[in-house]
């Protein structure tokens, strides 16, 4: 009789470890499927995270530069810009605060005994500015 229990324990105990073997298998090959698939969806959403971010920045940079690059170009040409739209006038020129009056031809003038200077300098103010 020992025998015969022998046998039907270790049959039922060979079951028993075929059975937890196979069980585990399909447990660790389902949840590492799920994680796969979770691990993919993460990712991409991620990465399409990542694509919006730098597709903003970029877009924000190449504004900064375009407005830049706007600014520049309104500095380098705001003498001719001034010449062509006051064409009436036979010079024209910008007046710093020292006194020096910058033509467009380049020339530079001792403006600070003119009249119109002194008045600049004395004239009313707005705001702490003439």
């Amino acid at each position: 009789m020992n025998s015969i229990r022998k046998q039907a324990a270790v049959a039922i105990a060979g079951l028993m470890l075929a059975t937890s073997l196979i069980l585990g298998s399909l447990t660790y090959f389902s949840a590492q499927r799920a994680l796969t698939e979770t691990l993919a969806t993460v990712l991409e959403s991620k990465a399409e995270d990542a694509a919006r971010y730098m597709a903003a920045r970029i877009t924000a940079l190449v504004e900064k530069t375009q407005s830049i690059a706007r600014n520049y170009a309104i500095q380098s040409n705001k003498l001719a810009y001034l010449e062509a739209s006051l064409e009436e006038f036979t010079a024209l020129g910008v007046l710093d605060s020292a006194g020096n009056l910058h033509l467009h031809n380049g020339q530079v003038i001792d403006a600070r005994e003119e009249p119109y200077f002194q008045a600049l300098l004395t004239g009313p103010r707005r705001n702490g500015s003439h």
